[in-house]
């Protein structure tokens, strides 16, 4: 179980990834975004199977918490996500956000739990939305 820096999950090349941040138990992973913007959906990769010597390690449940713009509100106080990543399913998994009409500044990515391991692994995280045009 080797860890790479959290930053590995916004790497944006096209290849299958390989390097993943690794945690005990639950964890959370937050982005910042550089201006605020729509978002609608976001996707979680996982190892291809040929690299996943511990597929137990994927993220299980995942909840998203959202920093809104246009709400004076603390800062990830908005639930906009809830969903469970499909081990055995395709490793890149996308999911829709439940207030994609309002802008944020940030996503918590808060993951509950894994399908069993001591461990687990986050490979990449997508956030997807419309491009402004403001």
């Amino acid at each position: 179980n080797i860890s790479h820096p959290p930053e590995v999950v916004l790497t944006t090349d096209s290849s299958p990834p390989t390097r993943c941040f690794t945690f005990t138990g639950a964890g959370t992973v937050a982005i910042s975004l550089r201006h605020a913007r729509r978002t609608t959906h976001v996707a979680i990769e996982h190892l291809p199977p040929w690299a996943d010597i511990q597929p137990s390690a994927a993220p299980r449940r995942v909840q998203v918490y959202g920093w809104v713009a246009e709400e004076a509100s603390e800062p990830y106080g908005t639930m906009v996500g809830e969903f469970e990543y499909i081990r055995g399913g395709p490793r890149s998994q996308v999911f829709a956000l439940a207030k994609g009409k309002n802008k944020v500044q940030a996503l918590q990515f808060r993951i509950l739990d894994n399908w069993g391991a001591d461990y687990t692994s986050i490979c990449r995280l997508r956030i997807l939305g419309p491009r402004d045009t403001e």
